[in-house]
């Protein structure tokens, strides 16, 4: 390598923020590019830090730590904090479901269902999922982080409205989106 010497670097987004870009700013299935050329070289004995005019960061924080390390760690905990969310930007959505083995057994609680049944106590009474025990309730939940054909209906689905049957290799799903927040968009419920 010598001074002047050029590259281009491309990292799929996903690596720095996961299957649905950083909440709007850089959209999933990205390709960041960065065009990189090595300015100079200097003297190895000065340290990394040294040679840009900070060399208190070479120094020693507790025994082998130094302070750069923590300056890092404190920045990506920072940088977590800002993009959370599993990646999703800081989407969140909540959802319920029931799950049973058959199209047909989900067809016919959807009926029920569409007959004035609750939804709660017909997850209790008849999910295969231990969320049945919640009511069917699986909590809050970021994008990606349910199987891919349950995970659309959850971000594509109308909140409040049973959507199903969908199947998904644990079975067959009644899927009841509860609460859809996306920043900088009005939450959703």
């Amino acid at each position: 390598m010598r001074p002047g010497d050029r590259w281009t670097l491309f990292i799929p987004a996903e690596l720095g923020y996961g299957s649905s870009g950083a909440g709007g700013k850089i959209p999933g299935g990205a390709t960041l590019i960065f065009d990189l050329e090595l300015i100079s070289l200097t003297d190895p004995s000065e340290g990394f830090f040294g040679q840009l005019g900070l060399p208190m960061l070479d120094d020693d924080f507790i025994g082998p730590l130094k302070v750069w390390m923590v300056v890092l760690a404190v920045g990506a905990w920072l940088l977590y904090n800002l993009f959370s969310g599993g990646g999703g930007g800081g989407k969140k959505v909540s959802a319920s479901h029931i799950l049973v083995k058959t199209a047909e057994e989900a067809s016919s609680l959807k009926e029920q269902l569409a007959g004035g049944a609750d939804f709660a106590s017909l997850a209790k009474a008849h999910s295969t999922c231990p969320s049945g025990k919640k009511g069917g309730s699986l909590g809050t939940f970021s994008p990606g982080q349910m199987v891919p054909a349950f995970d659309k209906v959850c971000w594509s689905a109308p909140v409040g409205e049973i959507q199903g049957p969908v199947e998904t290799q644990f079975g067959h799903h009644l899927i009841l989106v509860t609460e859809r927040s996306i920043p900088g968009e009005s939450k959703v419920d």
